[in-house]
This record gives C-alpha cells, sequence and structure tokens, in this order.
C-alpha cells in the first residue's frame, strides 16, 4: 500500500466521521460496544503507525524503546 492510498483513506468521509462524537440516537448502545468501536479506531490508527515505521507490531517497537 503506497503513502498516496494511505492518504486517500485518511481522508475518506468514513475515518472523518470515526473521529467525531457518536450521534445522540447511538448513545444508548451497551458500553461494552462502544469501547470495542474505540479499540478499532485505535487499531486502525495504529495499523497506519506501522506502515510507515515498518513495524510488524506495535508492541515490538515499545519493548525496543
Amino acid at each position: 500500500m503506497n503513502i498516496q492510498k494511505i492518504y486517500q483513506l485518511r481522508q475518506s468521509p468514513i475515518s472523518k466521521r470515526e473521529l467525531t462524537v457518536s450521534p445522540p440516537h447511538l448513545i444508548h448502545l451497551p458500553a461494552k460496544w462502544q469501547i470495542q468501536k474505540q479499540n478499532l479506531n485505535i487499531d486502525r490508527i495504529n495499523h497506519t503507525y506501522d506502515i510507515f515505521t515498518n513495524h510488524k507490531k506495535r508492541s515490538d517497537f515499545i519493548n525496543n524503546a
């Protein structure tokens, strides 16, 4: 995956929507689901970070720091 493709993904409407606060009609979801959604977003951010830094796992980077 090249850098331009990553940039396009980061600029996509889905990415922007994920960064916004949940709309009122989603607040009734169980807290567990909301936490899972947050973790998915964090995993996506870490995955993009891993592509740029050529680290296979983020934990390797932390352990070697």
